[in-house]
């Protein structure tokens, strides 16, 4: 799961949050993102529309002990 803000609320973060953040701009041209729902015109407005925004990634199980996040739904904690 990731969770976008706009630069007001980035800038707001100490040094130490902010870490834990990445640009937009500079990830989207490293991964292949697919909106598949969307239109070539449709997406491409939509990764316009973030591209000045910062994101950070929530990963909701443990990837370590299964290959899918199946079963009951919780949270892992990462050590």
């Amino acid at each position: 799961m990731e969770v976008i803000v706009g630069p007001e609320i980035y800038n707001k973060f100490d040094a130490k949050e902010k870490k834990l953040w990445h640009y937009h701009k500079t990830e989207i041209p490293k991964v292949d993102a697919k909106l598949p729902d969307l239109s070539a015109d449709e997406a491409a407005k939509t990764v316009k529309s973030i591209e000045e925004t910062y994101g950070k990634v929530y990963i909701l199980w443990d990837p370590s002990k299964q290959d899918l996040p199946i079963g009951k739904p919780g949270l892992s904690i990462l050590k």
